[in-house]
């Protein structure tokens, strides 16, 4: 019944229309069809509240999927900037280490080759690392192994193009050193809490940070290559000696490239 009279409803609502137009023509705003049409107007008012609202939604989301892109070109150009970066300090760290090796090799007289450690002992017996040196490069048993920072051991067991190397932290290694400042001699052990100098008088005036280098009088290290310097001092009771602790100026557990090095009285020898 409703559906068909719609048709008559609309008529009466255009010709209602059609007369407060006409009216406000020739009248002005009439209060009474203002009134007729605030629903109207509260409709329309509603309607383009929620298209404004959504439009302002949708410029949000699109906003954001330009940001979160943004986001994700500038995370890659962060990643690759910083790769740069660190390919740039490992170059120089090299260079600067190499630099250093080419100044040791300068020293004819105790110079034999340079290596690069291969591989670590993995086994608990001893303290030792490999290098890609061997007696095809004129390696021999207990030639001193050496970085530009300090003494690291000493060849152990050689192979044809490779060698095992005990550091200085081993228990079966021990040096022969003096104090740069005193020169007071000792012997430097290797233990398993470090590095300890043996046989210093308890009258001995040893102060910690002394630095200790090579005296040569093993016939293994070449005289003044520095080793360590003391981090411990304990005077034990009547003992005859100091209890000493020294840490050594290269870092044992980040070594990459070596040199191979002789005293020089062995040097002259085995050039004849």
């Amino acid at each position: 019944m409703f559906l068909k009279k719609r048709p008559i409803l609309f008529a009466v609502f255009i010709i209602i229309l059609f007369s407060w137009m006409t009216y406000q023509s020739l009248h002005g705003p009439s209060r009474f069809f203002n009134f007729l049409l605030t629903p109207i107007n509260l409709v329309q008012k509603a309607g383009y509240n929620v298209y404004d609202g959504a439009r302002g939604i949708i410029q949000d989301y699109i906003f954001l999927v330009g940001v979160r892109e943004e986001n994700k070109k500038l995370k890659a150009h962060i990643a690759r900037l910083e790769s740069e970066k660190n390919s740039c300090i490992e170059a120089t760290y090299e260079n600067t280490n190499l630099k250093k090796l080419l100044g040791l090799k300068d020293n004819k007289t105790i110079y034999v080759t340079s290596a690069t450690v291969i591989a670590r002992d993995q086994t608990n017996w001893f303290n030792s690392v490999f290098i890609d040196k061997g007696s095809s490069d004129g390696i021999k048993n207990d030639m001193a192994v050496i970085t530009p920072t300090g003494v690291i051991g000493r060849v152990y067991k050689v192979f044809a193009n490779s060698a095992r190397v005990i550091l200085i932290s081993d228990v079966n290694s021990s040096i022969a050193v003096r104090f740069q400042g005193s020169r007071l001699e000792g012997i430097i052990q290797g233990a398993n809490t470090g590095l300890q100098l043996k046989y210093i008088p308890q009258d001995t005036d040893a102060k910690l940070n002394d630095i200790l280098i090579t005296s040569g009088m093993d016939d293994i290290y070449p005289k003044g290559i520095p080793v360590g310097y003391i981090t411990r001092i304990i005077k034990k009771g009547s003992g005859l000696f100091q209890y000493i602790e020294v840490t050594p100026f290269q870092n044992l557990s980040s070594i990459e490239h070596v040199v191979i090095v002789v005293p020089s009285l062995m040097a002259i020898n085995r050039g004849r």
